[in-house]
């Protein structure tokens, strides 16, 4: 064997694939150190095996701005470390338990309904948040339980065999796995090589433009001061032509 390949472990394991079943023997190569690569490396941790993830940043950065999880994520993150991490999220996650949603007219302000929240089911929660901040969270449990993490490194091309499959970085280093899982977002080299085409984003014809900034100057501003005394507020603005949301957490 070369010297720049790795050898797999030979854990058996029942790994759900694009929703195919796939007999894999354990050991785990997860480019891209985001959400689902993370929470794939971590489950795998939980479950015996040995995950090892290439991300081509060199080093976590605080970035993005909102986030949110539904109730069916919520089951896994509490899952973890006896419910901590969840507990981790909720508590810089926006609580909106009291407010709801508020949606406006677009031209007299007028709230047309409040959509109240749903009640809380700590075995399920629900996390609305800063992108990066949550993220820290993950990404420092993973690492905490054993999540072998390998940043700076670029995956360049993937490849498989009928015996194996791995990765190739950007220096020419083939890396050789049992199974290779490619989060690797909108982008992805995985899926033209799972779906055999080049499946490029197609634009829905719409905008989204969004922001995470301070409130200072919301507090500041007797109009919009309303939106900030009162703890985290969510509100829309429907118009003719579009929706304008705002999501304040404090």
């Amino acid at each position: 064997m070369a010297p720049n390949q790795k050898q797999a472990s030979k854990l058996l394991s029942l790994v759900l694939v694009r929703a195919h079943l796939l007999l894999s023997r354990g050991w785990k190569n997860l480019p891209l150190s985001g959400f689902g690569g993370l929470t794939a490396a971590i489950e795998c941790i939980r479950h015996g095996h040995t995950p090892v993830i290439y991300e081509s940043f060199p080093s976590l950065k605080i970035l993005g701005d909102i986030i949110s999880f539904g109730p069916n994520a919520g089951r896994i993150f509490h899952r973890w470390n006896d419910g901590a991490i969840a507990r981790a999220m909720r508590k810089i996650s926006i609580d909106l338990s009291s407010y709801g949603f508020n949606i406006h007219k677009w031209d007299t302000g007028e709230i047309v309904i409040n959509q109240k929240s749903p009640q809380k089911d700590e075995t399920a929660p629900v996390f609305n948040g800063h992108r990066g901040e949550l993220h820290e969270i993950v990404f420092n449990y993973a690492k905490e339980i054993g999540v072998e993490i390998i940043l700076g490194q670029r995956v360049e091309n993937y490849w498989e065999t009928e015996d194996a499959a791995g990765i190739m970085l950007e220096d020419g280093t083939r890396v050789e796995g049992d199974l290779v899982v490619g989060s690797d977002g909108v982008r992805s080299k995985a899926r033209t090589l799972v779906l055999g085409y080049e499946d490029k984003p197609k634009s829905s014809g719409y905008a989204v433009w969004r922001s995470w900034f301070s409130n200072k100057d919301m507090i500041a501003d007797p109009e919009t001061r309303q939106f900030c005394e009162n703890g985290d507020t969510f509100n829309g603005w429907i118009g003719m032509f579009g929706l304008a949301v705002a999501e304040l957490a404090f």
